[in-house]
């Protein structure tokens, strides 16, 4: 692939072929792989000249629904297909970007609009990040077997706006009979809040990945804690059916 003299190959390849991995299959490795190189490489993003403080002052997009949206650039390769003029530009490490779109209440980030290979991190995904914490974690495939396992009611629930936000997200999916909500500590890990989906029938893999990742992705973490999400079956169902009421249940 031929470059313009000014311009230098990508270089920033562990992200690009993680991003390019997810255009192939979207699963939780692939989004892990995505998020760890986030976290732990530099992204080019546009700004114009620093402010009083010395920082950067992001130039923030609109996305065609007229949300706000930090455009980030791989590579000068990635800018230069977007904008093939000279424009100003950051490199800044992609954990700070992510606090920086938070702490500016921006929803979306956009890598590589123009490509070669892109994709959108999401508010959730953002805030979660920006913490330092791989949204991924949020997500256990199933109840994990052969492990002592402690579950309990939880002391402070959720706020009702969070409850009825987990509630329509839960009825949009006709495949889930119940959710619980409920405190769980599997072995030596210290006890945190978690949602356990049943469902009626379970369904293919696939399908059961793509259903509680939306759920990681579209539920707004509880205030000081942050959930995790599991699909509850066997003896972990049992037990959590005779600890807490579900907090919802299709009729």
């Amino acid at each position: 692939m031929a470059y313009p003299a000014h311009i230098t190959p990508p270089a920033n390849t562990r992200l690009l072929n993680a991003v390019r991995a997810i255009s192939f299959s979207d699963t939780l490795e692939t989004r892990e792989a995505v998020y760890k190189a986030l976290l732990e490489g530099t992204l080019l993003v546009l700004a114009s000249p620093a402010g009083v403080d010395g920082g950067p002052n992001l130039i923030i997009s609109r996305a065609e629904d007229g949300q706000p949206t930090l455009l980030v650039f791989t590579d000068e390769y990635a800018l230069h297909l977007w904008q093939a003029e000279e424009v100003l530009y950051f490199v800044l490490l992609g954990a700070d970007l992510c606090q920086l779109a938070v702490q500016s209440h921006i929803p979306l980030m956009v890598i590589n609009p123009a490509g070669p290979v892109g994709m959108e991190i999401a508010e959730a995904e953002l805030r979660l990040l920006a913490e330092g914490y791989l949204p991924t974690d949020a997500y256990r495939n199933v109840a994990p077997k052969g492990t002592e396992v402690m579950i309990v009611a939880p002391d402070n629930v959720p706020s009702a706006q969070w409850v009825d936000r987990l509630q329509s997200f839960l009825a949009q999916h006709p495949q889930i009979a119940a959710a619980y909500l409920f405190v769980m500590a599997v072995g030596t890990e210290p006890p945190h809040l978690t949602v356990g989906v049943q469902f009626a029938e379970l369904p293919e893999q696939s399908e059961i990945e793509q259903i509680m990742w939306q759920l990681v992705n579209n539920i707004s973490a509880v205030e000081g804690s942050r959930p995790t999400f599991i699909v509850l079956a066997g003896n972990i169902l049992d037990t959590v059916q005779q600890t807490v009421q579900p907090c919802f249940q299709r009729e």
